[in-house]
């Protein structure tokens, strides 16, 4: 735990879990961060979140902020989880404005972490093409909560 009380990303574990919906374009995921440590600590703030490409390993895309609200501080207690949303678009088809590229990854770099302290973890798509203004790669503010979206199901707990 950080000096002010904020998760130190070595007591955090990340899951991916996909949600589903109707767009066969649109994929929808939340990244789970479980705090595996003994006492609590805080997160908050939107991460950095980028794609990285299966050929270079260089980021192919960088998330943009799902919305403006800065989310409040989640307090994560021992073995609770924080919620993190990502949407996406599928490139299934390249356009004649962007050509996809293989993905291999997701880097999730927490507020106040360093680029060294990244999650890696698997890609929620095979293909990406990075074209932010149509909001092909959007990302949540931390939350207490899983994020409720318009058609999108919900985030629903394995038990």
């Amino acid at each position: 735990m950080g000096g002010d009380g904020s998760c130190d990303p070595a007591q955090l574990q990340i899951t991916v879990r996909a949600r589903t919906d109707n767009d066969p374009q649109l994929v929808a995921v939340d990244l789970l961060l479980t705090n595996k440590g003994t006492i609590a600590c805080i997160l908050s703030g939107t991460p950095a979140v980028s794609i990285t490409g299966a050929v270079s390993g260089a980021s192919i895309g960088m998330a943009t902020a799902y919305s403006t609200d800065p989310g409040r501080p989640v307090t994560l207690e021992p073995k609770h989880d924080a919620y993190i949303f990502l949407e996406t678009l599928l490139s299934r088809l390249d356009t004649p404005t962007c050509l996809g590229e293989l993905a291999q990854g997701i880097r999730v770099v927490l507020p106040g972490a360093t680029e060294a302290q990244a999650f890696v973890t698997s890609s929620p798509v095979a293909k990406y093409c990075d074209e932010p203004a149509r909001r092909t790669f959007v990302v949540s503010a931390i939350s207490e909560k899983p994020l409720e979206v318009a058609g999108i199901d919900p985030f629903v707990p394995r038990g």
